[in-house]
This record gives C-alpha cells, sequence and structure tokens, in this order.
C-alpha cells in the first residue's frame, strides 16, 4: 500500500495536548505559551533557582510576563529586553523560584500577564554580603603567577547590570576602558599577562539568588584588546570560587599544558557558589517558539535519531575543556557537508527537538566551546587620530570596549594574520590593530610553532549561540553574536567596488554566495537578539540595511524602502559588474564551476544551486523576523520556483552540484530549457538527486526544501513546494535540520479548468472564482468539525464531524476537478476520504453544513 501524507496548511482545527515522558523529556504537542521543567537527579528542592529567556507572540504580554505553576501565580522578576511596536513583551529573560521541585517529577509552567517586572536589583553592598560567601579567582602561571578578582573589580565598582530584581542579579563584572596605558598602548587596569603588555582580559559573570543565598559564576577569559594582540602561553590556569576559603574548581589538566591562548580568542567555565542545584531538563515547547517566529517553521511531526544524539554526547563529555573542539570542524574552511552547515548546527536542532538532557548539554557546551574561533576583537583605541573612535554610524556610542566595528575602523579588514593590517586592501595606519608579539596563524601543520587550527570563515561559518541566547538569556552568548556579527561585517574589504560599501564604514555582503548566506544569517538574528536601544541593535541593523540596498540596487530592484539608500545606488553603479541574469543567478558564476556535469563546449561559467538556497533561505527568514527584504526576496525567489515550474525542465536539476550561468560566448543563458541543454547528454540527475538524498539531512536536495519553504507563498511558490516536499521531506525523519515548512503557500490557482468532462455543479465548482471561494469562503469552525488528519497507514483523510445537522463534504483539485463527494446524516459523523489514488498536488476540502460553506486547503503529498 503506498502511504500517503498530508500536511495541513493552515492552522489545526483543534489543538491537541499531551503530555508523555521519554528519554528524560516531557512531551509538550501544542502551540500555547507553556514549558515544562523536570528533575532528573532524585533531589528534591525547596525554592528551586529558574532563569530563562523567552520571546513571546505580539500581543500576548502588555506588560510585563509572570509564572504561574498550576494555578497558583509565582513571584516572577522579568526583564525584558524587546517589546514590539505596540508595547507588548517581544522578549525578556524571566527569573523564578519553583516552591517545590519534587525529585523526578516535571512543573508545568505557563504565563501571564503582571503591571511590574519586579526590577529592583541588589545593590554592590549586598552582593558583598558574606552570606553569599563571593569571589571569583583567575589565576594564570608561566614562571610567574598572575590572577584578577572578581571580588575585588565588583568592590570597585567596575560593574554593570545585566538583569535586575529580587529574585535573580545578574553583573557583568569587567573593565574595558582601556585607560591605562603599558608599553605605550592601552590597557584596562585588570588585563593581565606575563610581559607589560598584559593581553589577557578577565570577565566574570555573575548571578546573584538572594533568597537561596547562591551565586552562579561564568568565568571567561579572552585575548582580544586591539591595542595588544599577542598568543598568550599558560602552564596552567586555575579558576576559584568563594571569599573565606577558595575552592579551586578547575585546574588545567597537565596533559593541556602549555596552553596557546589564541588571539582573538576566548574561553569560559560555569560554577556555583554555595551549591548547585540538582539536573534539570527544559522542555521550552517547540510548537510555541515557531509560533514566535524566533524559529522557522519547523515540521514538528519529525522524530530524531537518539543514536546520532548519544554518540554526539560521548564525543563532547571526552573533549569539552577550554580550546577542545568536540564535534566541531575547527578549520572551517574545510570542504564538504557536515553538522554545523544548514540553518542551525545539527546539534541544535537536535535539541529543540527533543529538549533532553545529552541534547540540551550537548547544545549548550558546543556553544562554549564555539569561543575558540578567533573572531573576538574588543575596540581598545578611544580615539582615532585627533577624533573619537565610535562605535555606530550616528556616533553616539564610544567605540572603546564594544566588538571592533566598521564605524571604528572603517578601513581595517579581518581575515587571518595576511589580511590584517594590510594596506594593499585599502586598510590605513589610523585603523591599524596593535599587534605585540606572536599570532598564531598556521592552521595546516600541528607540528609547527605557530599552529592555530581555529579558522574562521565566511562560507562554512555555524549559528553556535542564537538559540542558546534565546532560551537562557545568558549574556555571553548575546555577546559571542555581537563578536561574530562584528568580525564579519569587517571580513569584507574596505574598497571599491568589491568591497563592503562606499567607503568602510558600511556593511555591504559581497563573497561567496554561501558565505552571504551564512553572514547575513548571523547579522539578522544577532540585530533580532540585541536588546531594544542598545547600540549594537541599531549597528546592526543599520549593516543589514546596508546590505539589502547594495543586493537590490546590483540587481535593479526598485520600489522598495531600500531605492533611497546610498549604498542601493552604489550598488546600482560603482559595484554592479553586469546586468543582472534573467534567469536570477546571484552572479555571473566563476570558470571553475564550469565542470561536470556541465558541457565545457557550452558553459564558460557555472554556479552551485545549492549555495543559492543557501541564501535564498537566509532571505527568506530574515523577512519572517520582520526585516525588509521583500524586493531581494522577490526578485531571487523566481530561480527556483521556475527550476520546479519550467515545462520541459528537469526539476530535480535544482539539486546538481553545478549549473551552467553563461555561455561560451560569456553571455548569460536567457531561459531555463537552454541552460538545461548545457548539461552533459548522460549526467542522470535523477539519480544523483536520489543519491544525494541519502547522504542524511546534509545534501543539496534538502537545502533546496528549506529554501523553498521560505519562498512558497510567492506566485508559482506552491507547485514548486509541493513537488520538493513530496521528494525530500520524509528524507529528514531522523535529522530534521532542514525540515521547515512554509507557513504560507501561494494558492494561485489557473483562471480555467482544462477538463471539460468533469462533471461538477456550477454552484459548487471552484473555476475561475476560485479566489472567491478560498478568501470568503469561512474556515471551518470546531462546532462543524473538530478533527480533520490523515492516517498514513491506509491512506486516509479522516474528518469528525460535530454539527447535528446535516453535512455535505466534498473535495476538489485546484483546478476544480470533484475527486469526491459524501452526504452525512445526523447518525452518522465520522468519515474517512480514501486518498491512495489521488496525485501530488493541492486540493480544496468544502464543508457545507445547513447552506452555510466552509473550506479549509490541503496538500497532499506521497
Amino acid at each position: 500500500m503506498k502511504l500517503i501524507h498530508l500536511v495541513l496548511l493552515s492552522f489545526s482545527l483543534f489543538i491537541f495536548y499531551d503530555a508523555i515522558a521519554s528519554e528524560n523529556t516531557i512531551s509538550i504537542q501544542n502551540q500555547d505559551n507553556e514549558l515544562i521543567i523536570t528533575e532528573i537527579n532524585n533531589v528534591t528542592t525547596n525554592n528551586y533557582p529558574i532563569q530563562i529567556g523567552r520571546p513571546f507572540i505580539k500581543g500576548e504580554i502588555v506588560d510585563y510576563p509572570q509564572v504561574v505553576i498550576g494555578d497558583v501565580t509565582i513571584l516572577t522578576q522579568a526583564d525584558v529586553k524587546n517589546r514590539y511596536n505596540d508595547g507588548s513583551v517581544k522578549f525578556a529573560i524571566i527569573s523564578f523560584l519553583i516552591p517545590v521541585l519534587e525529585a523526578n517529577t516535571s512543573v508545568f509552567v505557563a504565563f501571564q500577564n503582571q503591571a511590574s517586572g519586579n526590577n529592583t536589583s541588589l545593590a554592590k553592598q549586598e552582593m558583598l554580603d558574606s552570606s553569599y560567601d563571593f569571589d571569583a579567582i583567575i589565576e594564570l602561571t608561566n614562571g610567574s603567577t598572575v590572577n584578577a578578582s572578581a571580588r575585588q573589580m565588583l568592590q570597585n565598582d567596575d560593574y554593570v547590570y545585566w538583569t535586575q530584581g529580587p529574585i535573580a542579579t545578574t553583573v557583568i563584572i569587567a573593565d574595558h576602558s582601556n585607560q591605562e596605558t603599558s608599553l605605550g598602548h592601552a590597557v584596562s587596569k585588570y588585563d593581565i599577562g606575563f610581559d607589560e603588555h598584559r593581553s589577557f582580559r578577565p570577565i566574570f559573570q555573575a548571578t546573584f539568588w538572594p533568597r537561596i543565598h547562591k551565586v552562579m559564576i561564568r568565568f571567561i577569559g579572552e585575548v582580544s584588546n586591539t591595542e595588544s594582540l599577542q598568543d598568550v602561553v599558560v602552564s596552567d590556569i586555575i579558576l576559584k570560587t568563594g571569599a573565606t576559603s577558595p575552592t579551586i574548581q578547575y585546574d588545567l589538566p597537565i596533559t593541556k599544558s602549555p596552553l596557546k591562548m589564541y588571539v582573538g580568542s576566548r574561553w569560559t567555565k560555569k560554577y556555583w557558589i554555595n551549591g548547585q542545584p540538582s539536573d534539570i531538563i527544559i522542555n521550552h515547547n517547540l510548537e510555541y517558539l515557531i509560533k514566535t517566529k524566533y524559529l522557522p517553521n519547523y515540521d514538528v511531526t519529525k522524530t530524531i535519531d537518539n543514536n546520532r544524539i548519544t554518540s554526539n554526547y560521548n564525543t563532547w563529555l571526552s573533549s569539552n575543556d577550554i580550546y577542545d573542539h568536540a564535534i566541531w570542524q575547527r578549520a572551517m574552511p574545510t570542504t564538504g557537508g557536515r553538522m554545523e552547515i544548514g540553518p542551525y548546527p545539527t546539534i541544535t536542532s537536535d535539541w529543540f527537538f527533543t529538549w533532553n538532557r545529552k541534547a540540551t548539554d550537548v547544545a549548550y557546551g558546543h556553544a562554549d566551546l564555539a569561543a575558540a574561533w578567533p573572531v573576538h576583537f574588543r575596540e581598545g583605541s578611544i580615539s582615532r587620530g585627533a577624533v573619537t573612535r565610535y562605535f555606530d554610524r550616528d556616533k553616539t556610542t564610544k567605540a572603546v570596549g564594544k566588538p571592533i566595528s566598521v564605524i571604528g575602523r572603517p578601513t581595517l579588514m579581518l581575515n587571518g594574520t595576511y589580511y590584517t593590517n594590510n594596506t594593499s586592501v585599502g586598510t590605513k595606519a589610523i585603523d591599524f590593530v596593535n599587534i605585540v608579539g606572536d599570532w598564531a596563524s598556521d592552521a595546516y601543520d600541528p607540528d609547527a610553532s605557530d599552529y592555530q587550527p581555529w579558522v574562521p570563515d565566511a562560507a562554512h561559518t555555524p549559528d553556535p549561540f542564537s538559540v542558546q541566547y534565546m532560551l537562557s538569556g545568558d549574556y555571553f552568548y548575546l555577546e559571542e553574536l555581537y563578536f561574530w556579527a562584528s568580525y564579519h561585517s569587517l571580513h569584507e574589504a574596505p574598497i571599491a567596488p568589491w568591497g563592503r560599501g562606499l567607503t568602510g564604514a558600511y556593511g555591504g555582503i559581497q563573497g561567496q554566495i554561501r558565505g552571504d548566506a551564512w553572514v547575513f544569517r548571523n547579522r539578522t538574528r544577532t540585530a533580532l537578539l540585541s536588546p531594544d536601544q542598545s547600540p549594537e541593535k541599531k549597528l546592526y541593523t543599520d549593516l543589514i540595511n546596508d546590505a539589502i540596498a547594495l543586493w537590490e540596487g546590483q540587481r535593479n530592484v526598485t520600489g522598495s524602502s531600500h531605492q533611497s539608500d546610498p549604498m542601493w545606488n552604489w550598488g546600482n553603479t560603482v559595484a554592479k559588474p553586469h546586468e543582472p541574469s534573467l534567469l536570477r543567478h546571484w552572479n555571473k558564476g566563476t570558470n571553475a564551476r564550469a565542470r561536470e556535469p556541465l558541457d565545457v563546449a557550452k558553459v564558460s561559467t557555472g554556479t552551485a544551486p545549492w549555495e543559492h538556497a543557501f541564501l535564498l533561505f537566509a532571505i527568506g527568514q530574515a523577512q519572517e523576523i520582520g526585516y525588509a527584504v521583500e524586493g531581494i526576496r522577490e526578485w531571487f525567489a523566481p530561480y527556483m520556483i521556475e527550476q520546479m515550474t519550467t515545462s520541459g525542465y528537469n526539476p530535480h536539476l535544482i539539486a546538481a552540484y553545478s549549473a551552467p550561468v553563461q555561455n561560451q560566448n560569456g553571455e548569460f543563458f536567457q531561459d531555463w530549457l537552454s541552460a538545461q541543454d548545457a548539461y552533459l547528454s548522460d549526467f542522470n540527475i535523477e539519480d544523483r538527486f536520489n543519491t544525494t538524498i541519502n547522504w542524511g539531512s546534509d545534501s543539496y536536495p534538502h537545502y533546496a526544501l528549506g529554501a523553498m519553504a521560505m519562498i512558497a507563498d510567492l506566485p508559482g511558490g506552491g507547485d514548486a513546494w509541493t513537488w520538493i516536499q513530496s521528494k525530500v521531506l520524509s528524507s529528514t525523519e531522523g535529522n530534521p535540520k532542514w525540515a521547515i515548512l512554509p507557513r504560507k503557500v501561494d494558492d494561485t490557482i489557473p483562471d480555467n479548468d482544462d477538463n471539460d468532462d468533469d462533471e461538477v455543479d456550477n454552484d459548487d465548482e471552484i473555476g475561475n472564482d476560485n479566489d472567491t471561494v478560498l478568501e470568503e469562503d469561512k474556515p471551518v469552525p470546531e462546532e462543524i468539525a473538530n478533527t480533520i488528519y490523515p492516517i498514513p497507514t491506509n491512506g486516509t483523510l479522516f474528518i469528525k464531524i460535530n454539527t447535528v445537522k446535516k453535512v455535505n463534504l466534498k473535495l476538489y483539485t485546484f483546478t476544480g476537478k470533484l475527486v469526491f463527494e459524501k452526504d452525512l446524516d445526523q447518525e452518522v459523523k465520522e468519515i474517512p476520504i480514501d486518498i491512495t489514488g489521488l496525485t501530488d498536488g493541492f486540493y480544496i476540502l468544502k464543508i457545507t453544513a445547513n447552506k452555510e460553506s466552509y473550506s479549509k486547503k490541503i496538500a497532499l503529498f506521497h
């Protein structure tokens, strides 16, 4: 028997809720704003501390969120970081105490509105109270020993608040002012090292829980000061907590000594003072997170291969120390698909599809390890010549202490040791970073004295941090987003026409197509998560708009808000190497891509369709989360849609490794059939398509699936989506990293029914007036039918009718052909529709009861 699956393209007619325990995980199967917290160490705790990040749907929480457990409202501290334009809460960090968390049990947490966020913070003297026994100490040894004390820094007022309130006050303890001078360059007063350059910066995050007198400490070490850059070598690192009798929490293993802390890198460790709470797992409710649009519209019916989670967990357990990499590919330029490439790393999607403990530890643990990539450059220069060095375009925020920015150093390029401070790319001495010692740069010889295996690039850069920050509210992950977004804005050359803008102080993105995708993806997520009114929010939003305006100008996209932007004009003139392709290729391709399976006698340049898929996904998600990309999205989308809908063109070619762009005369191919003719005659794309699907969820067809989900609402997108999901979606089972569904599917329907033999009453036929039927007919209300779902095992669409009235059911194709009709009397209220014989495509279910008609769109696929 053929197995048939259905996707219902509007919100379900019913909310199905169940909670079951599996793999230490309680599942939530609805879109309500709930989460579940489960204790897994067999320990009962009074006043269990919880601090989480939480996005909200627009309008749901007017003032501040309050936690409700059962029917009991809980004292809740809400640090609101983002609000919608109507003033309702968009994202908040929520802190509360569970009155009693019983051993091996779960509590269900819901949210309601409250008038106050309860944000009266602890004062410094309260944090220094002896009940906390607060101190955290970093000791570095290399012959001599140097140290930094969080308590001393707090006493000296070198801290800023991150969360404030009577439940949990978080402070960032650091000095980034660079107001001291050592060996002629600027340093901050707690910077340490083994020479007077003092190239190591200690940072502490401390969360104080006054009702239980516990403190969570995050230690952070970084080699990032732009005025004092050199590798720092240590023979030992010791981390201690506690003031009266400090406890050694970490001692660098002898097998890792000596350890080189690389220029631009960070590391972090986290511990508790006065006892760590027992282990828990939190099901943050994937369905609700999708509804907020902070995550794409994942197919939540997909499952995860738990063997992969266990394998990744075991690898992480054996490789989770400072500068370990576990399953990260440290050299990003390494070719080939792998777990970190995609919408999110596989370890992150494994986490939010399961929420189990192993997946949680792996996701957070790898985010901590990812800080080793040398992309962290903290501005240490107060002035740029005779003027202040600023962070933002409006010149309202001084750059010092912030991640380095294109505004503060407009002529600098950061791209490995070769391009940094290189005048040949336009960098001026006034924007040089100050390199005071060794900077390891050999990524390929482990025996080399300057071996540095952590190599960043744009084309393979992952997103290790956005979900981790979104669900924890931990500032460390947010600042990692800042660092990565800043680094990649400076990764582009500062000079025209292939650079980042009119001057180097812009955010244009012009690299490999896949690099454009991932840099833009990370930049938009960073801006989304940056707190309102923060200078980071403003800067990264400006850089997003720069990139969009450049792209639209280069491709003659008119009518959008970006057309008046100077970057649009620059892209339309100076940075425009050619007129855009009629087939919407992103650029003119390269000679290197003019290779098999292309016929080199017919092709001079080629491109990678899968890189186009990456960029379409990134642009599509940017549109979902509120950025003005509609012009470039509409221009770019036909590249994919037309390949799957053009008559005579083989849609499997959307997943070819290389595709033709220009013919032997250096001219763009003008239509898809001509492009198809430029493949070798013996190239079997269907076999190749099916072979690559078996690679798992890191394959070219999967990339096309995820991209198509983001443009399925555009003209022709419905047919294209029907085709790609019928071929690919089922193969995402076990690893649904790319199992993304459209939030809306184009329902453009042919004006005429070309089947004259259909016997359909004119009153019921969906023909020329399809749009009227779809838009004006009422959606099926619950009192009429509260259950419409497929039963794949027997190939039926099951419908349960609630009304006592007589009901007529009809199922139509989108061209108006009636394929099923049934009248139900008052006694028969449940009906299975046999759908095994129907072809792939879109259908309309019409329910008529007491002369009222209701309709539902359905996508049917095998």
